[in-house]
């Protein structure tokens, strides 16, 4: 008898690790998974910008009856 108390102390003190093991993995999981999230946003940020400064130079660069001749000569 005093065995299997010993041995439902020993399952308790297990199933707290296990359970405070799944935490700690799941805490680092979810940085795992919100550094890459940011990571991705903001070189989605960084390339957008970068790519909406050269599309903006390049439209600078082509004079404007290239890229809209309608509104250039009047005819809608």
């Amino acid at each position: 008898m005093w065995d299997h108390g010993v041995d439902g102390l020993n399952d308790a003190i297990l199933l707290t690790t296990l359970l405070r093991g799944s935490m700690v993995a799941l805490y680092i999981s979810l940085l795992l998974v919100l550094s890459v999230v940011k990571l991705t946003w903001a070189r989605d940020v960084v390339t957008g910008v970068a790519l909406s400064r050269t599309t903006s130079y390049v439209r600078a660069m082509i004079p404007r009856s290239h890229i809209d001749p309608g509104h250039s000569t009047g005819y809608s």
